[in-house]
């Protein structure tokens, strides 16, 4: 009878203590740091908290450096994931992380998270040739409806008669029917001036973990002439998050056709409007403009913005 009562009672305390080892189970991982060539990345440095109920926000509670395998164990108490930040010298900032024993139904054993030290490989991408490039977050009232309006990209305003730019990189039309906030519609134009300009959609799913998610040079082409966005109250348009834009303008091309010299640029992301809170609509996005002719170089220093001046708001920070 005693042994059946202590057989019981070590089966209620392994339950208990299992239902409280889910917020405090021990965990051990190594995280992997590579180039983008899949090569081992060394003296990186690591820096992450593991997710547990005394630190819900997952501050930094372990540290550490890649060794010449570009591996770095830690450990700590978790309810089941851990998030990371991965920085070294001449390489743009990582981060990640790591939920694989909830999301693939991991288990604990004798308080121990399994499995015990899974390898988690994160992908960290050099700097090669950052460059100065007209960069600037745009938050602008479009001057009037139903018409198109030219947005000179190196100038940072929009074209004669309504701003101080010359060149129509983009131009813009809103148009809208609204009634109030509970009945309306409306659309956004985007169109090229050149026949050879045009944008690109791109995705940063690639490279969604780096500061650095573009590629690194814009394509040769692909690009098309015109976008069309619309929401209305009872269709709001929502994009993609990882969606961004490279474009390409200025084209100018030979007698038969050819591309003999354009300018090439992205977006930070997609292109958003509103119609609720203007007579007309506003319009915002970011974009970088390389000034060099034929270079597709995308990889922006954000240290020399060749807009001087701009208002806090304007500033771009990101490469």
């Amino acid at each position: 009878m005693k042994s059946k009562l202590f057989y019981a009672l070590l089966l209620f305390i392994v339950s208990l203590n299992s239902v409280f080892a889910f917020e405090f189970a021990k965990a051990k991982a190594t995280i992997k740091v590579v180039d983008e060539n899949g090569l081992a990345v060394s003296n990186a440095r690591i820096m992450g908290g593991f997710f547990n109920v005394k630190v819900a926000s997952g501050g930094v509670d372990f540290q550490g450096i890649t060794d010449t395998n570009g591996e770095c164990s830690v450990s700590g108490q978790t309810h089941g994931e851990f998030s990371y930040g991965i920085e070294k010298d001449g390489y743009y900032r990582s981060h990640g992380r790591y939920q694989g024993w909830i999301a693939r139904r991991g288990k604990i054993e004798w308080g121990k998270w399994q499995p015990w030290n899974p390898v988690v490989t994160q992908m960290i991408r050099k700097i090669v040739n950052p460059i100065p490039m007209y960069a600037k977050r745009l938050d602008i009232v479009i001057p009037v409806l139903d018409q198109f309006v030219g947005y000179d990209l190196m100038k940072g305003d929009w074209v004669s008669p309504y701003g101080s730019g010359g060149i129509p990189d983009f131009l813009f039309r809103i148009r809208k029917r609204y009634v109030n906030y509970k009945d309306y519609d409306s659309s956004l134009d985007i169109i090229t001036s050149q026949m050879k300009d045009g944008v690109c959609e791109i995705s940063k799913a690639a490279y969604m973990h780096s500061k650095y998610w573009f590629p690194r040079e814009a394509p040769s082409d692909g690009y098309i002439t015109n976008l069309l966005f619309s929401h209305s109250s009872t269709n709001y348009y929502i994009p993609k998050k990882d969606q961004a834009y490279l474009f390409r303008v200025r084209a100018v091309t030979n007698e038969v056709g050819e591309i003999v010299s354009a300018l090439y640029g992205k977006t930070h992301g997609y292109f958003m409007f509103g119609v609720l809170e203007e007579k007309t609509g506003r319009i915002l996005f970011t974009y970088y403009l390389n000034p060099s002719p034929n270079d597709r170089n995308m990889e922006f220093d954000p240290q020399r913005n060749l807009f001087k001046n701009l208002k806090s708001l304007e500033e771009v920070n990101v490469p």
